[in-house]
């Protein structure tokens, strides 16, 4: 995952602010790298989201508007990278599932 440095987010800001370039650099931000588990990419979203916090209190108004809206931008794929995990397993586990086990829980009298 790609280390939001304070150079990287005062040239993102300037990038965006100067050129309305926000898509470009929000694609560039977004790479995790590699993820592994269910939860993979909502632990990667949430540390990238950490990373941005300090930001937050930037003197720079241009990082501070940034960081805000990349924030929610982020806050919005972590719930829906949530909810897609959850729905996976939940797959998962209907798709896969023993019936022979149905039968464990109901056993003949």
């Amino acid at each position: 995952m790609p280390v939001l440095t304070p150079i990287s987010v005062h040239m993102s800001a300037a990038y965006v602010a100067a050129r309305s370039n926000e898509s470009r650099v929000q694609a560039v931000l977004q790479s995790t790298g590699v993820v592994s588990g269910e939860f993979g990419l909502v632990e990667a979203y949430k540390q990238k989201r950490e990373s941005l916090v300090p930001w937050l209190s930037d003197e720079d108004e241009k990082v501070r508007a940034f960081a805000a809206q990349y924030i929610k931008s982020l806050d919005l794929q972590i719930a829906a990278e949530q909810r897609r995990s959850e729905e996976d397993i939940e797959m998962r586990k209907r798709m896969y599932d023993d019936p022979s086990n149905e039968d464990d829980e109901h056993p003949e009298e």
